[in-house]
């Protein structure tokens, strides 16, 4: 008879030591048999199971897995069954609340000639992870826009005080205008210049 909660059967958990193990482990553990059946499991909380027992329990992997990750996992479960060690496969699905998440399973062919899955919910590292490659783009984008403005300084100072030099000296009316928009555009970008500088990290 299985045991309330985990669907385990009594006589299959050899000793204490083995219960306290898995009583241990948050992640949801499913043996299969070599055809792909889901025969027992292993849950800290059956409220924390993806889906109903009674859904999964006693049918082949293709009766409650989406089609891609039935496949998936057939093709993982044959290379483990063939010597090729754990294999880890990763899945979207949808969770008892409607939200997405994202599935990491482990697939391993035992000495009792059956699968043990381990299935953990990543969402949680996937999202941090998905931060700290977006940080670091920022910072790497920052970096880039403060070695540009730091770059575009001396040249705009150049400009700045040649047009004033330039400006100290009688000139046509055309050409002061045009000396006179040279200075107020360099001003203007060297202002840009300086607010970008701002908002990136100095080095």
């Amino acid at each position: 008879m299985a045991r309330a909660g985990t669907g385990i059967d009594g006589d299959s958990l050899a000793s204490a030591k083995y219960r306290n193990l898995l009583a241990a482990i948050p992640d949801l553990i499913i043996y299969l048999s070599p055809a792909g059946v889901a025969e027992h499991f292993h849950a800290s909380a059956v409220n924390a199971l993806p889906m109903p027992p009674e859904r999964f329990v006693g049918k082949p992997i293709e009766e409650f897995l989406p089609v891609e990750a039935a496949e998936e996992a057939r093709l993982a479960m044959e290379v483990a069954r063939e010597g090729g060690g754990v294999q880890v496969l990763t899945h979207d699905m949808l969770g008892p609340d409607g939200s997405t998440r994202h599935i990491e399973a482990r697939i391993a062919w035992t000495t009792l000639g059956e699968f043990v899955v381990i299935v953990r919910d990543v969402t949680e590292r996937q999202r941090q992870e998905d931060l700290l490659r977006r940080s670091e783009r920022l910072a790497s984008i920052g970096s880039l826009l403060s070695k540009v403005a730091h770059e575009l300084s001396n040249p705009l100072s150049a400009i700045q005080n040649f047009t004033e030099l330039l400006l100290m000296e009688p000139r046509s009316p055309d050409d002061q205008e045009a000396m006179e928009i040279i200075r107020r555009e360099s001003y203007r970008a060297a202002k840009l210049v300086s607010e970008l500088r701002m908002m990136t990290p100095q080095s």
